[in-house]
């Protein structure tokens, strides 16, 4: 995430000119709060990146971040807030802030710290030449999910049942929902989809499968799962 942004900010400085460097401007675009464990990595180590390569904050650049403390539907204002302020880099933590940001401009360098499936989710062309102005690094969570499932049903064969836990308002674990199901078809599982809308959706969600007689569970990741993990 530090080498993609420090490079689009070296991309965008004027060639050939002797005007003294001016102050870089970021804007960061975070759908947790800055007290989740998340926020304060990707922020911790993005600083810490810069001072290695020599990015002295308040000096060469500042950061201008807008936290959206879980609240989706304020998610979109900040967005444009920081679109409007005209940026030199904007960066987004995750899919869902990225592909807000990327919604907005067409030309402010955008960096995304981990997709599940950027090329899924419209925020690059492809893996090889992501075109546009969105960049950015992918755990590809979306091929993993039916591995997972694979691993589950090589550990415990007689599990025929799985519940999989996701959030619907989420592309990356919609994504992820989708293709565990399709994976339990072909290994000859059955799967139940378990909406999980908010914290408080979580332990009805298990009281649910047991009903169901549900063998196991393969949460997939998102928001609120990462949050609550």
């Amino acid at each position: 995430m530090v080498a993609l942004g420090t490079g689009a900010l070296c991309v965008s400085r004027p060639a050939l000119t002797q005007q003294p460097p001016r102050v870089r401007r970021i804007g960061w675009l975070a759908l947790r709060s800055a007290a989740a464990a998340t926020s304060k990595y990707f922020l911790a180590s993005f600083r810490k990146g810069m001072a290695e390569l020599k990015w002295v904050e308040g000096r060469d650049f500042v950061i201008d971040i807008r936290y959206a403390n879980g609240n989706r539907q304020a998610a979109p204002g900040l967005a444009d807030e920081l679109v409007a302020s005209r940026p030199d880099l904007l960066i987004a933590p995750g899919d869902a802030a990225a592909r807000m940001l990327k919604q907005r401009t067409k030309t402010i360098p955008i960096v995304f710290a981990i997709s599940v499936d950027p090329v899924g989710n419209g925020l690059v062309e492809n893996l090889r030449r992501p075109g546009g102005n969105v960049t950015g690094m992918t755990n590809q969570l979306r091929e993993l999910g039916p591995k997972r499932l694979q691993l589950l049903k090589e550990a415990f064969p007689r599990v025929a049942h799985v519940g999989v836990p996701y959030e619907p308002n989420d592309f990356a674990s919609t994504g992820q929902a989708k293709a565990v199901e399709a994976a339990a078809k072909t290994l000859g599982m059955r799967t139940t989809l378990i909406e999980l809308r908010q914290a408080a959706d979580i332990e009805p969600a298990f009281e649910r499968g047991a009903s169901l007689g549900i063998d196991a569970y393969l949460p997939v990741a998102g928001p609120l799962t990462v949050a609550q993990g």
